[in-house]
């Protein structure tokens, strides 16, 4: 039993990391899409999912980022 209990930790520890790893990635990427979109012209901007209008651009790019990246764990 302990020996399925530290590997369980050990599981939920590997996910923990990939999980901050696909935000930190999906975050840079979002960042990057929400600053060159901001140069476009209000009606062309592309709606983002999980973004309330006047926000910043890391608080979109962490609003798209936490609604994506939690779809790539779920089974």
């Amino acid at each position: 039993m302990v020996k399925s209990c530290g590997s369980t930790l050990r599981l939920r520890q590997e996910m923990r990391w990939e999980y901050r790893f696909l935000y930190v990635l999906a975050f840079l990427y979002f960042l990057a899409v929400t600053a060159s979109t901001r140069v476009l012209p209000h009606a062309w901007r592309p709606h983002l999912p999980g973004v309330e209008p006047r926000q910043s651009v890391f608080g979109e790019a962490r609003a798209v980022a936490g609604t994506l990246v939690p779809f790539a764990f779920t089974r």
